[in-house]
């Protein structure tokens, strides 16, 4: 039988969005898009063992009216696998000066639709976002790696700063509107929520 996480979570067709990544890929940015009433906005995950995603930019976009989340970009292993490798790894994210309205009015059957999701970055530096009335969190970052998993990651960091959410988590449950966890140092400072 198939781990929870692939039976239900890693399935491509269940994440559509605007601009979406299935895989791995390097120096990619997303930059001055408006995005409205869509599915999801960016979505990026690295799926694929030995293929990461690394040097991602999302800056200066607005994207308003979202079925699921705003910005998401994630590393390719799920909850419940515990081998180093089992998925593409997640290592440099920015996501910098965009403006968030309405994300995850519809969320998806798997996930939380944060308007800003990172998942097990290695680096992450989020600042200067604007985040209104997020049916989730407004900004929602795991450090490093999964619960579980045996690889070490060294090294890790991840700056939230400069940021603003307003009227967050209307449909969630035990986060904050500006939420980071896993692995760290995390550094959360200057934001208004």
């Amino acid at each position: 039988e198939l781990p929870w996480g692939d039976q239900f979570a890693l399935k491509e067709q269940v994440f559509p969005a605007a601009i979406r990544v299935w895989g791995g890929g390097r120096d990619l940015t997303v930059s001055h898009c408006t995005l409205e009433h869509v599915n999801g906005g960016v979505f990026m995950k690295a799926v694929h063992p030995g293929r990461p995603l690394d040097r991602i930019a999302v800056t200066d976009c607005l994207i308003r009216e979202t079925d699921h989340g705003g910005i998401t970009i994630q590393e390719g292993i799920q909850w419940g696998h515990a081998l180093p490798d089992d998925g593409g790894h997640l290592l440099d994210v920015r996501i910098l000066r965009n403006h968030i309205v309405h994300a995850g009015q519809r969320p998806p059957r798997v996930g939380s639709s944060n308007a800003i999701d990172v998942g097990n970055a290695r680096t992450v530096e989020i600042a200067g976002n604007i985040v209104d009335r997020p049916w989730h969190a407004g900004i929602n970052v795991h450090c490093a790696k999964i619960s579980g998993n045996t690889r070490d990651v060294p090294l890790s960091r991840v700056l939230i700063h400069h940021n603003r959410v307003v009227d967050g988590i209307r449909t969630g449950d035990d986060c904050g509107n500006i939420e980071t966890w896993q692995g760290g140092p995390a550094y959360v400072y200057n934001n208004v929520s």
